[in-house]
């Protein structure tokens, strides 16, 4: 009879401690999942934040929780949300506000599977319901790279908010956070600085820069660049340069078909808005630069040679 309850006894002590662990577990990963909401719903705030008032921006409200959604249930990347929040942050802290269509563009590249893929891929407005086809890690694994996810998005935008509100009533600082600093997608959303900033950091005016600055490198979510700033601006200006070039192209072609092939024409507006996406993306970082020159002086020698 002592044998029968030294065997409950154990039965019950393994049900506790599995139950124990199970409870363990799954307020981890709630812990976990919570700190990847946070992070969507502080990104998504900022987006909202950027847009006028009115339809607009309830449009885009519903479309931001399509992306929540999606990234819950494994179907968009971490990596594409990264994309999404590097073209946010950047796009908020160049203190301007954007329209309800450019905040589109912003979340619809987390549902197109690269934006390298070649030109013709890239509408304005891709319909948000595309899924990505890849395989799906196991849950284990999925929530592991969610949980990383979330754990540095939550870093990022509470550094951002930290530099941006010092700045907000100093147009000086203002002007070193445009242009020294940059978020840029490489091997996951990474903050980009000037080496030459970094000398400033021991200034009192840069005190709060400094720690969280500090802390960024720690957490290798911060990479120091030779003279960034200027060759940030060397590269937009190229690019800007040939965009301009290839749109003269398409107006003048469309000057030649109006009257004869206004399908060809149609065409060639669709060509100009595809062409003003690729502007906007590159000016918020959310194509790699060098990769955006290339696929674009591409298209001006294909449009050059088929007039």
């Amino acid at each position: 009879m002592s044998k029968v309850f030294k065997n409950l006894a154990v039965l019950v002590g393994v049900l506790v401690l599995s139950t124990a662990i199970y409870l363990l577990v799954s307020e981890n990963r709630q812990l976990k999942q919570d700190v990847l909401e946070r992070s969507l719903s502080l990104l998504g705030e900022q987006l909202l934040a950027l847009i006028p008032q009115g339809q607009a921006r309830e449009t885009v409200a519903v479309k931001w929780q399509g992306l929540v959604e999606g990234v819950n249930k494994g179907e968009i990347a971490p990596e594409q949300v990264e994309r999404v929040a590097v073209g946010i942050l950047n796009a908020s802290n160049l203190d301007k506000q954007i329209s309800g269509e450019e905040a589109e563009i912003i979340i619809n590249m987390a549902f197109v599977p690269s934006p390298m893929d070649g030109f013709e891929q890239m509408p304005p407005l891709p319909p948000p319901t595309i899924k990505i086809s890849r395989h799906n890690p196991p849950p284990e694994v999925q929530h592991q790279k969610l949980a990383e996810l979330g754990k540095k998005l939550e870093t990022i935008c509470a550094f951002n908010k930290k530099i941006k509100n010092s700045c907000a009533q100093d147009p000086a600082k203002q002007k070193v956070f445009v242009q020294n600093l940059r978020y840029e997608l490489e091997d996951g959303i990474r903050l980009k600085a000037d080496l030459q900033l970094k000398q400033s950091l021991d200034s009192e005016n840069f005190k709060l820069w400094s720690q969280e600055m500090k802390r960024l490198e720690e957490e290798k979510l911060l990479d120091w660049r030779q003279n960034f700033a200027l060759n940030l601006a060397n590269e937009h200006q190229s690019i800007k340069v040939q965009i301009d070039s290839l749109r003269a192209v398409i107006e003048m072609q469309n000057a030649q078909k109006v009257e004869k092939q206004l399908t060809l024409v149609q065409v060639e507006v669709e060509k100009m808005k595809a062409l003003q996406t690729l502007e906007r993306l590159q000016h918020w970082q959310m194509v790699e630069p060098a990769a955006l020159e290339k696929m674009v002086h591409e298209h001006l020698n294909e449009t050059v040679k088929s007039r």
